[in-house]
């Protein structure tokens, strides 16, 4: 008879503990429910708050079963389509015409030199260029260096890029020191805009130029040379540093 009582007086101190821990992690517990069912005193509102916590248990359960059971159920439709997008940044493109003297405000001040006794045969290669320093030691060159050359309503006579005609205003005019004044397009610079990206590849989808390369009857004698020079080239970097493309006249390029 005395081994039962000592079993029993070892159990109830545990179950005790297990039932206080129980007790101070309901009333912990964050939600409000457990905690105002151990608190509450008054039997009818003790039920009240045991009804709701079922009821929200229930529902917060049967919300959650009923939306893993939808995705569970939803079908997904995936569609793969393969397109070949090729882009390409346009190069600037530089045009001059071969010649420094083509305005017949050069013919003008050619008059200057008539009678002057000439060192270099106008054979000569160097005759131009002897002639072209001759007019950058003058004191107006500055002021007028623009206008010993072609002016862009001269030299462009047709001008498209990707199929849609393109205006003068998209070209940069640049002081050439042989080549005298040449027009950048997509140059990147003085407000002309951002860089153009080409789509169309062939070789009538870019840029397709119109130009007037004749010069005065009055110049020819300064270089026997007559055509276009096309540099092509990054926005970064000046002409020069690229070789050109010859253009010669009444033809295609």
């Amino acid at each position: 008879m005395n081994q039962p009582k000592m079993r029993q007086t070892k159990i109830d101190p545990l179950n005790s503990k297990l039932y206080k821990i129980l007790h101070e992690c309901l009333l912990l517990s964050t939600s409000h429910g457990f905690p105002n069912i151990i608190r509450s005193r008054n039997l009818f509102i003790k039920t009240i708050w045991i009804v709701f916590s079922v009821l929200s248990t229930g529902l917060c359960a049967y919300m959650v079963t009923k939306n893993i059971i939808n995705y569970m159920k939803s079908e997904v439709i995936t569609k793969t389509r393969i397109i070949n997008h090729y882009s390409a940044e346009f190069p600037t493109v530089t045009i001059c015409n071969m010649n420094f003297f083509t305005s017949d405000f050069s013919v003008r001040f050619s008059k200057i030199f008539e009678n002057q006794t000439l060192e270099t045969s106008p054979l000569s290669g160097l005759f131009e260029y002897n002639y072209r320093n001759q007019v950058k030691n003058s004191e107006q060159y500055e002021k007028q260096k623009y206008l010993y050359s072609d002016s862009i309503d001269k030299i462009m006579v047709e001008c498209y890029y990707d199929f849609y005609p393109c205006n003068r205003s998209q070209f940069r005019l640049i002081s050439h020191p042989n080549n005298g004044n040449c027009y950048q397009f997509n140059s990147g610079k003085d407000n002309q805009g951002d860089l153009k990206t080409i789509y169309n590849f062939d070789r009538t989808g870019g840029l397709r130029l119109i130009l007037n390369l004749s010069i005065p009857e009055g110049l020819k004698y300064l270089n026997p040379n007559l055509g276009g020079l096309i540099y092509i080239h990054n926005h970064t970097t000046y002409p020069t540093l690229v070789d050109p493309v010859t253009v010669p006249l009444k033809t295609e390029t």
